[in-house]
């Protein structure tokens, strides 16, 4: 009788060529980017006849058209050219708690959807507490005052919206509303349970350095059938047990606090995406590979007893 080793026997290594074909065929599927909803890299200097910007008070700006090489920001990461969409809040000189907020027009979305972005915080000293927002499912442009209570009141009282600090200055850098309500530590759904400071693990492991500013950042923010899930640079920040509805995106700048920060601290973002998400193809692959083992090795175990 002639021995062979599992990895050289004719019937394991047919049923796992077969394995590997199908497998080969599914995991490409996986790698492979969802359908492409809506885009905008504002490199035409025409963003603003696309956009339309709100503000709950105090005073701000937005720049559509905003060459940001001009400030030593290097090109962002997911696109060319070097112009983005700057958005400044609470300039001042009378301080109030802010935001400034942009939807593009006439845009309406069904989960599920991936709203992806490169974003760059400005920030010149710390504790700024300015905070990129950004959102899904919101069903107008109307805002309002958001505030420092906690629980807190975000600038919109509809869809989900997530918010971020580019200095690690606040004691909850990292926020998500519902409907404007801020949902707190275990309740928001976070990577550090009910911690929210982003200077630390798990959240320091998305960026380089001390804080998450002055650096080019990748921010997904996917919602589907039962949640919603937040992350900086492929590392989830927040996955949140609620979903938003139909409605449209949002990207904004707000500072919740009056106290006026220099007009050196700001955000910019570039290469706005709207996606479905990537199919789960990979779930697929791993089933079928848990399926198929045990036939290779019963194959295996019963052409060896012959």
């Amino acid at each position: 009788m002639k021995f062979y080793s599992a990895s050289q026997h004719p019937s394991f290594f047919r049923p796992l060529a077969t394995l590997t074909c199908v497998l080969g065929g599914l995991l490409p599927v996986f790698h492979a980017s969802g359908q492409v909803l809506f885009t905008e890299n504002f490199n035409d200097g025409l963003g603003s006849t696309r956009w339309t910007v709100s503000e709950s008070s105090g005073v701000n700006a937005s720049n559509f058209a905003y060459d940001y090489s001009t400030v030593g920001i290097p090109a962002a990461p997911s696109g060319t050219g070097t112009t983005g969409l700057r958005l400044d809040s609470n300039l001042g000189p009378t301080g109030a708690s802010s935001a400034i907020l942009a939807f593009p027009n006439g845009q309406n979305f069904s989960t599920p959807i991936t709203l992806s972005f490169d974003l760059w915080l400005n920030v010149a000293g710390s504790a700024t507490t300015e905070f990129a927002i950004f959102g899904v499912g919101h069903t107008s442009t109307a805002t309002q005052v958001p505030n420092t209570a906690t629980p807190g009141t975000g600038p919109v009282n509809h869809g989900i919206h997530y918010a971020m600090t580019g200095d690690n200055g606040a004691a909850r850098d990292a926020r998500v509303y519902v409907d404007g309500a801020e949902q707190t530590g275990t309740a928001g759904g976070f990577a550090g349970g009910t911690a929210q400071a982003t200077q630390n693990p798990p959240y320091s492991e998305a960026y380089l350095g001390a804080i998450p500013g002055n650096q080019w950042l990748q921010v997904e923010m996917t919602a589907l059938a039962d949640r919603t899930i937040f992350s900086v640079n492929g590392n989830i920040w927040a996955e949140t047990l609620t979903t938003p509805g139909t409605g449209n995106i949002m990207v904004g700048y707000m500072d919740i606090f009056t106290s006026v920060a220099p007009n050196t601290v700001f955000a910019v973002y570039d290469n706005v995406v709207v996606a479905v998400p990537e199919p789960a193809v990979f779930g697929v692959a791993a089933g079928l590979a848990v399926f198929l083992l045990p036939v290779l090795r019963r194959r295996f175990q019963r052409s060896h007893k012959a």
